[in-house]
């Protein structure tokens, strides 16, 4: 627009020329300035829905799982009466646990199994946390199974850390023993490989890590049928 102006009297009136031309370029600085107003005036409505829409879903999530949080909140405070915030805990691990498909009281009763709870807790092995992972399977699971990758970074200490890697681990062996929940917690307590030796072999399988399947197994059917309700959020019926 500025050079059509322009061109049109140049040959006329060049003082006049440059007055049209320089409030041609104000003309069209406002119309930038106009429309990028407005587009970020749009883009920010939108995020403004965007993010309302998800907080809502979020408290709809938090409502549609209360009983289960509520539950294991019970759970912890039972088990661990000094826990500084079972509910925050519970809350936790029921939607750690909604977010990998897993049920929620399953994964509890294997915490219940490993650390009762204490995120502290450490073993002669060097296991740590509230799943009780070693740092090299706790790096294994986060370069191999997970999108998230800590490297040095990792803290096993971490509650959210520890049963986000703990959940991975558990649907990884759950996979390798072809839906065997009996085998994939034999396996999470004495080890995978141990395990594919031993039934390769037919080796006898040490009583102490069957039996920590059973209470696991036994913990969660009573549990959830407290809660009055199947297995839900979970098409792995050898985890859940």
């Amino acid at each position: 627009m500025k050079r059509a102006v322009y061109q049109v009297i140049r040959g006329r009136n060049p003082n006049i020329a440059c007055i049209l031309s320089t409030a041609a370029s104000v003309y069209l600085s406002m119309l930038c300035v106009f429309s990028h107003h407005t587009h970020s005036y749009v883009n920010s409505e939108e995020r403004e829905v965007a993010l309302e829409l998800q907080e809502a879903r979020a408290l709809r999530q938090r409502l549609d799982l209360s009983p289960e949080i509520v539950l294991v909140s019970k759970i912890i405070r039972e088990a661990l009466p000094s826990h500084p915030d079972s509910d925050s805990l519970a809350t936790l691990i029921v939607e750690e646990s909604h977010r990998a498909n897993v049920d929620s009281l399953f994964i509890t009763a294997v915490i219940r199994a490993e650390s009762t709870f204490r995120h502290g807790a450490i073993s002669h092995r060097g296991a740590r946390g509230l799943m009780q992972l070693t740092p090299e399977t706790g790096l294994y699971i986060s370069r191999t199974i997970t999108d998230t990758h800590f490297g040095a970074a990792l803290n096993l200490h971490d509650p959210a850390t520890n049963v986000r890697l703990g959940i991975a681990y558990l649907k990884y062996l759950n996979e390798r023993f072809s839906g065997n929940r009996e085998r994939a917690l034999v396996a999470y307590n004495w080890g995978p490989t141990n395990l594919s030796n031993a039934l390769r072999e037919k080796k006898r399988v040490p009583s102490q890590s069957i039996q920590y399947a059973h209470k696991i197994i036994s913990r969660h059917k009573e549990w959830r049928s407290s809660l009055g309700a199947a297995a839900t959020a979970s098409d792995l019926s050898a985890i859940g």
